[in-house]
């Protein structure tokens, strides 16, 4: 499940018809939204368990870049994750906050100006976003679309 969302977001960098584009961003958001449902299931802080298994560090990756860059740099724009997918975000922020190996080294900036200036063809003038802001929530916070 993991990498095939990584493969998901990064095939809609290739799409040259608006047909291709749909389907491809429609596929992801069926992914995200088994994720979603799995991860709400699980009363478990990791994806498989009480351990972390590569699954959690796939999925990580993927889902700590979701909204400062997939979002809008590869138009993935149909939800984003802090208020679309509240267990996904949860375990996001859970995995950020409370496993140092994660926040040490996920690198917002980084994150931001490597894809928004390698690729020329979807940013020709290489122009970073400056949110999110915050870039990724505290673990006792939520945006107002998710509280309730």
């Amino acid at each position: 499940m993991p990498l095939s969302l990584d493969l998901r977001i990064l095939s809609n960098v290739y799409h040259r018809t608006q047909d291709a584009y749909e389907n491809a961003v429609t596929t992801l958001f069926k992914s995200l939204d088994r994720a979603e449902a799995h991860v709400a299931k699980n009363a478990s802080p990791y994806y498989f368990g009480s351990n972390i298994t590569e699954a959690d560090i796939r999925l990580y990756t993927t889902i700590v870049r979701f909204d400062a860059v997939y979002h809008q740099h590869f138009k993935c724009n149909l939800r984003e994750i802090r208020s679309g997918y509240p267990a996904l975000h949860k375990w996001v922020r859970e995995l950020y906050w409370n496993v140092p190996a994660f926040h040490d080294t996920t690198q917002f900036e980084h994150i931001k100006k490597h894809y928004t200036t390698s690729h020329k063809q979807i940013n020709p003038l290489g122009i970073v976003p400056l949110g999110p802001v915050p870039d990724i929530l505290p673990l006792d916070e939520e945006v107002a679309a998710v509280k309730k």
